[in-house]
């Protein structure tokens, strides 16, 4: 694989591939097995009450909580780049999380409509956010398995490059909090009133 820029779109398409086939298998669970996708809404549903305090209301302490889950996700993701495997795993089962969560929004009833404006106002920065993310930590991983194996690499270039990425990742990280807490429960109301 080549070094810099033509490793990093590389590695940008792979990432693009794991969310969307994670997407798929998550929206396609409801469909194959409606009581595991059920119980397992549940347990995802649980267990974001629980890292936002409990509490779904929107306003700036949702925005807050967003922020601060993403980047902590973002941060154990680019350290755990030298893994290989834990980018992967995060970038596709946040495509199955939404992808599950859609599938069983739109199986309750839900206009799929309605569903798109729930994603979409926040989502166009979050989910780049999260391929990104991935794509950074998988070339990392990469470049340092290149290293160990005595291969040249372009490890130098792409630690001088992470404090650059890792400023990008957080900028489109809070901007999708701000929108995932101040906009989107907005934008939710209005589609629902048409």
């Amino acid at each position: 694989m080549a070094v810099g820029w033509p490793m990093r779109r590389k590695l940008i398409v792979l990432s693009t591939v794991l969310f969307l086939w994670g997407f798929a298998a998550g929206y396609a669970l409801p469909l194959v097995s409606p009581e595991a996708a059920r119980a397992l809404y549940s347990l995802i549903r649980e267990a974001v009450i629980g890292k936002i305090g409990g509490s779904i209301t929107p306003g700036p302490w949702l925005s807050l909580a967003i922020f601060v889950n993403n980047v902590r996700v973002a941060l154990v993701t680019l350290a755990l780049g030298l893994t290989v495997i834990v980018p992967a795993i995060v970038v596709a089962g946040n495509g199955a999380l939404l992808g599950l969560v859609s599938s069983m929004a739109i199986s309750t009833g839900r206009p799929l409509l309605v569903v798109l404006a729930s994603i979409l106002p926040h989502g166009v920065f979050e989910i780049p956010a999260l391929i990104y993310t991935a794509s950074v930590s998988l070339e990392l991983g990469a470049l340092l398995w290149m290293r160990v194996l005595g291969k040249a690499g372009g490890l130098e270039a792409a630690l001088r490059r992470l404090p650059r990425d890792v400023a990008i990742i957080v900028a489109l990280f809070l901007l999708a909090a701000l929108l995932e807490g101040l906009v989107t429960p907005a934008v939710v109301a209005l589609v629902q009133s048409l």
